[in-house]
């Protein structure tokens, strides 16, 4: 006959193995677990590196983009010198425009706005050195004064606007009438003595304001 001791025994013992047992499968369920977690990070680990990898080289083609134009820009602006030398004009940037500034002693008497015969050969080559950008771009005509009040044909010209309006009007036709510039690309203006590039205190400033600026415009921006 089998004790109750060794009863009590026998049941501890069971209890222990199903312990054991259980015990066991939880630890390879664990591990399981955990080594797929650890594949889960890895591959997330892997992701994020190609993802860095990918946004680093779009930083890099949008950096490129963002300087392409302006490299244009400067590229077009030596062209434009190399057509323009020994002309007296001078060519700058002004944010995505080029400007082609022309010294309105090149093209007009003192108080004036018909051109000068001297002033057409020079607009002859500017009109020329123009066309090829037509196709993307439009060309705006500024007249510029200095700040002196209007003393010849002042019946005519009541104050500098008029005056630079008129001048820009002059260029304007010349370049589409004689020098066949497409009517709808070009357009002008009168800006009077509101955008000096000098200072109006001194003749050697004064002489820099009066101007007229052909400003190459990228057509998206009109």
């Amino acid at each position: 006959m089998i004790g109750r001791g060794t009863v009590f025994r026998c049941v501890v013992f069971l209890v222990a193995i199903t312990f054991l047992y259980g015990c066991a499968g939880n630890r390879k369920a664990l591990e399981k677990q955990v080594a797929y977690q650890n594949d889960t990070i890895a591959e997330m680990q892997k992701t994020n590196t190609e993802l860095q990898t990918k946004l680093a080289e779009k930083d890099a083609e949008i950096q490129q983009a963002a300087q392409r134009p302006a490299q244009e820009l400067e590229n077009y602006k030596k062209t434009l010198e190399a057509q323009l030398g020994g002309t007296g004009v001078t060519v700058g940037v002004r944010g995505d425009e080029i400007v082609i500034s022309l010294p309105s002693a090149k093209l007009f008497a003192s108080g004036q706005y018909t051109l000068r015969p001297g002033a057409k050969p020079l607009l002859n080559k500017v009109s020329k050195a123009l066309k090829p950008q037509l196709s993307t771009a439009m060309v705006r005509i500024e007249g510029h004064t200095d700040n002196l009040p209007i003393k010849k044909q002042k019946d005519r010209f009541k104050s500098n606007w008029e005056l630079s309006s008129a001048r820009a009007s002059s260029v304007l036709h010349y370049m589409v009438d004689k020098c066949h510039l497409d009517s709808k690309k070009v357009y002008m203006a009168g800006l009077g003595d509101q955008h000096p590039v000098a200072n109006n205190s001194t003749p050697a400033g004064r002489q820099k304001n009066r101007r007229v600026d052909i400003v190459i415009v990228p057509q998206d921006k009109i």
